[in-house]
């Protein structure tokens, strides 16, 4: 990662790990869920990128993934996603990573998620070049953003 992108990669990092996101993302929590509901994801390889605390992730999870895995830059909120996941009996395997610059091999996913995680790469052409490196061939790329409003 070049220099101002790793700097940006750490500030966030850093801003991520010093609150309270579950209080902060509260706002936000029922949009992960509702994405996983409308799509089929039963049966399928799953990835979330930037999986923040695992909303997105838990519920792939609960709704049949074949297998689901997730990354996250934060170590602290891995933890929490890690500790969500135990709580509720899910099996999810949880990586510390960046969004442009998987620690994935090509291809290796049916469902490519991000829900308001890949929005904050520092350098959104290498995240979305990794998103479709590591989507199968016919697979499906999903992300959502916020709006200044």
């Amino acid at each position: 990662m070049a220099g101002v992108e790793h700097e940006r990669a750490s500030r966030a990092r850093e801003v991520w790990s010093l609150g309270d996101y579950e209080r902060v993302g509260a706002r936000w929590a029922q949009a992960p869920r509702d994405v996983v509901a409308s799509l089929d994801v039963a049966g399928q390889a799953v990835l979330d990128v930037g999986c923040g605390t695992g909303e997105a992730a838990l519920a792939a999870a609960r709704a049949g993934a074949a297998g689901v895995t997730a990354c996250d830059p934060t170590p602290e909120l891995l933890a929490v996603a890690r500790d969500r996941a135990s709580a509720g009996g899910l099996s999810v395997a949880w990586d510390e990573g960046e969004a442009q610059e998987l620690p994935y091999p090509d291809a290796s996913f049916d469902l490519v998620l991000s829900t308001f995680g890949v929005m904050f790469a520092p350098d959104a052409h290498a995240a979305a070049a990794e998103l479709v490196r590591v989507c199968r061939p016919g697979g499906r790329i999903v992300t959502t953003a916020w709006t200044p409003d």
